[in-house]
C-alpha cells in the first residue's frame, strides 16, 4: 500500500512539473522549448525591440532563434575556428561577469591618490603602435625579414596610409585602442621617441628589447583627471597580485572549482549570437546593406498602393532667379535634363553667364511645407521674394494620390524593401523547422517582460 501510495505521489509531482514546464513555455522548435524568462531576456537587451511590444519583437525573436537551430544542424558550433572564438569571448564575459566593478573603482581611486603624482612625473601620453615581435635570440634573417617589413610600412605611411588600419594589422595585442599611458611605464625606447614627436606625428622604425616599432604621438599630458586615467589603473591592477581582491569570490570560487554554471543567459546569449553571426557569414546572400536599384523599382511598382497620401505633394524645383527673362531662358535649358543634375547645370550656367545665376531647390514636397511651392503649385499662401534673386518659378508637377516614383519616398522603400527581402531569404528557416507559439503566453507578457 505504502509503494502504491508513494509511486501515485511521484506521479502527481511529474506531472504538475510537467504543467509548470509546459505553462512557462513560450514557444518550441522541433519540440525543444524555449520558455518566457530566457525570451524575456533576449527582448530586455534587444536593440531591436525600440519600444515595441513583445508581440511585435517575437518575429525578430523567432528568427534569430531559428538561425541558431540551423546553425546547430549543419553543426558550424563544432568547428575549430568557432570554438577559438567562443573560448576567448567566453573569457572576457567570464571576466566581466567575476568582476566587482564598485570594489574595482574604490581601488583603482586609491591606487590614483597614492600614485599620481609619481606617475606624472614624466607626463602622459596617448600612442598608437606598430610593432613587429622579434625573439630574444633572433637570427639575422629573422631580422632581416622584420625591417624589411617594418620599412616598407613606413613607406606606406609616408604614401599616405591609415596608421591605425596599419597599426591594427600589425598589433601584437587584441585591443589597439589608444589609451593614456605614464611615460614612466613605457619602454625606455618608446618613450624616448613619445618625447620627440609633436601631436599627430610619427616616428621612423627604432629597435627595443622587444622588436621593431613605429608610434605615433596621439595626446600629451602633464597630468590626468582619474576618469582619464582609470582605462591604464584598470589594467594595471588586473596585471597584479590586487587582481582577486575586486572579484565576486563566490562566483570566483565557483570558477576555481570547475562548478561555474556556463548555461545561463548571459552565457546562452554569447553563444548564440556567435552562431547566429556564423550562419549569417554562411549565407552571405542575406541582405544587410541597401536592396540595388532594381530589387527597389520591382518593390516599389509591386507595393505602389501602399504609398498613397492624404494631402498633396509637389515633385519638381524651385528656381530663383534674376528676372521673367532669365527663368525663360532657364526652362529651356533644363527641359530635356535629368532633374538630378539641374543643380549641376545651373552652376555651370552661372558662371558663363552672371544673368542667368540661380538657387535651385529640388525635391519631394508636400503641401504646407515650402511657401513657394504652396503658392505656385497649389495656389495658396505667400511668398517673400529673395533680394537678391526677386524672381521665383517652379519645375515639375503635382502629386495627389501618391509616390510616382520609388525616389519619391526613397528612405521608407529601402526599409520595407530590405524588410522583405530578409523574410524571402529566410523563408526557408520557417519551413525547415517546426514551430508551435503559445499565444495564451504571449499574451501575458506585458512590455516590461514580465509575466
Amino acid at each position: 500500500m505504502k509503494k502504491r501510495f508513494s509511486s501515485l505521489i511521484l506521479l502527481i509531482i511529474g506531472y504538475l512539473s510537467l504543467q509548470a514546464e509546459t505553462n512557462d513555455m513560450l514557444l518550441r522548435i522541433d519540440g525543444k522549448g524555449i520558455s518566457v524568462s530566457e525570451f524575456d531576456y533576449y527582448f530586455q537587451r534587444s536593440v531591436h525591440k525600440q519600444g515595441k511590444t513583445p508581440e511585435e519583437y517575437l518575429p525578430h525573436f523567432l528568427e534569430f532563434k531559428l538561425k541558431v537551430a540551423d546553425a546547430k544542424r549543419m553543426c558550424l558550433d563544432t568547428l575549430p575556428d568557432f570554438r577559438n572564438q567562443y573560448e576567448i569571448l567566453q573569457a572576457s564575459l567570464l571576466k566581466s561577469l567575476l568582476t566587482n566593478e564598485e570594489q574595482k573603482k574604490e581601488l583603482c581611486h586609491s591606487l590614483y591618490l597614492q600614485q599620481n603624482a609619481r606617475l606624472s612625473l614624466q607626463g602622459w601620453v596617448k600612442l598608437e603602435e606598430i610593432t613587429l615581435r622579434l625573439p630574444q635570440h633572433t637570427t639575422t634573417d629573422e631580422e632581416r625579414k622584420a625591417r624589411q617589413t617594418i620599412d616598407s610600412v613606413y613607406t606606406a605611411l609616408e604614401q599616405g596610409a591609415s596608421f591605425s588600419e596599419l597599426a591594427q594589422k600589425y598589433s601584437v595585442t587584441s585591443d589597439i585602442t589608444p589609451m593614456w599611458q605614464p611615460s614612466a611605464r613605457l619602454l625606455k625606447e618608446v618613450a624616448e621617441q613619445a618625447v620627440c614627436l609633436s601631436q599627430g606625428n610619427y616616428s621612423k622604425p627604432f629597435y627595443s628589447p622587444v622588436g621593431i616599432h613605429i608610434v605615433k604621438l596621439i595626446d600629451y599630458k602633464t597630468c590626468l583627471s582619474f576618469d582619464e586615467a582609470y582605462p591604464f589603473l584598470s589594467q594595471y591592477l588586473t596585471q597584479t597580485s590586487s587582481a582577486t581582491s575586486f572579484l565576486k569570490q563566490p562566483l570566483y570560487a565557483q570558477w576555481l572549482s570547475g562548478t561555474l554554471d556556463t548555461s545561463t543567459h548571459p552565457f546562452q546569449e554569447l553563444y548564440e549570437g556567435l552562431l547566429a553571426t556564423y550562419w549569417d557569414a554562411r549565407f552571405p546572400q542575406t541582405p544587410t546593406g541597401t536592396p540595388t536599384e532594381q530589387e527597389l523599382e520591382a518593390y516599389f511598382k509591386k507595393h505602389k498602393a501602399d504609398y498613397r497620401w492624404e494631402l498633396p505633394h509637389f515633385r519638381g524645383a524651385v528656381i530663383h532667379c534674376l528676372d521673367k527673362k532669365a527663368a525663360s531662358k532657364i526652362k529651356k535649358l533644363l527641359k530635356k535634363q535629368p532633374e538630378t543634375e539641374w543643380g549641376t547645370i545651373l552652376i555651370h550656367i552661372g558662371k558663363k553667364h552672371p544673368e542667368l545665376r540661380a538657387n535651385i531647390e529640388t525635391g519631394l514636397f508636400q503641401i504646407g511645407t515650402n511657401p513657394y511651392i504652396d503658392k505656385l503649385a497649389f495656389k495658396c499662401g505667400s511668398f517673400v521674394p529673395k533680394p537678391d534673386l526677386p524672381y521665383t518659378f517652379i519645375v515639375g508637377k503635382r502629386l495627389k494620390r501618391g509616390a510616382k516614383k520609388y525616389t519619391d519616398v526613397l528612405e521608407q522603400v529601402k526599409k520595407d524593401c530590405l524588410q522583405t527581402l530578409q523574410k524571402e531569404k529566410n523563408s526557408g528557416l520557417a519551413q525547415r523547422f517546426k514551430v508551435e507559439i503559445n499565444q495564451d503566453v504571449l499574451k501575458t507578457v506585458n512590455c516590461s517582460g514580465n509575466i
